[in-house]
């Protein structure tokens, strides 16, 4: 399983779980990466995440890179339990709404260049490392909404999945949540998402 389609498959778990009734319909597809035709949503699932750090998360699910990367496993300690890989410390370098910034305005420009299938409600899931609070958030909120004030078709809603929360950020009303997660929780759709 590629690092993509197990991100794409952890949206899928993460948003049906928290939100059946809106999400519950979701299958996995291709541009965008998450649909429900019958309800006309379309999600679409990206990271923001420090480069080195999605390398050496695409070289977890890799037999044959991991060797060169030894060290660097080692350091960020991975280790092997049951057969699979698991994380137990994973240092946060970006505390600034940067890296999703960016993924945000590449993702509208191709939602708006014809890249996807057309869906009536888009949304976009991002994976982040990002500690923030409610004021944050609607920096955020502001940026993204000015960001695609010039194009046609937007996102309407954005969920920033992080340890322990998921971040709502409602494009339409400029208003935003943090939903608490137990890591647990969190743990257990990690494995069920591997499978």
């Amino acid at each position: 399983m590629s690092s993509k389609d197990y991100e794409e498959q952890l949206a899928l778990i993460v948003l049906a779980g928290l939100f059946p009734e809106e999400f519950g319909g979701l299958t996995r597809a291709d541009m965008p990466d998450l649909q429900d035709p019958a309800r006309q949503l379309g999600v679409e699932v990206v990271g923001a995440v420090d480069i080195a750090d999605r390398e050496l998360l695409g070289v977890i699910g890799d037999p044959r890179r991991r060797a060169p990367f030894a060290a660097r496993l080692k350091k960020q300690r991975v280790i092997m339990s049951e057969g699979k890989y698991k994380v137990l410390l994973w240092p946060r370098r970006e505390d600034s709404f940067a890296l999703i910034l960016r993924a945000f305005y590449h993702k509208v420009k191709k939602l708006n260049a014809g890249h996807y299938t057309p869906m009536a409600h888009n949304v976009l899931f991002v994976y982040s490392e990002i500690l923030a609070d409610l004021p944050a958030l609607r920096t955020a909120n502001d940026a993204m909404r000015e960001l695609q004030r010039s194009y046609d078709t937007d996102f309407e809603s954005v969920f920033v999945y992080v340890p322990g929360a998921l971040y709502l950020l409602d494009l339409l009303t400029g208003e935003n949540r943090i939903l608490p997660i137990d890591t647990k929780a969190q743990t257990a759709w990690a494995i069920l998402a591997g499978e």
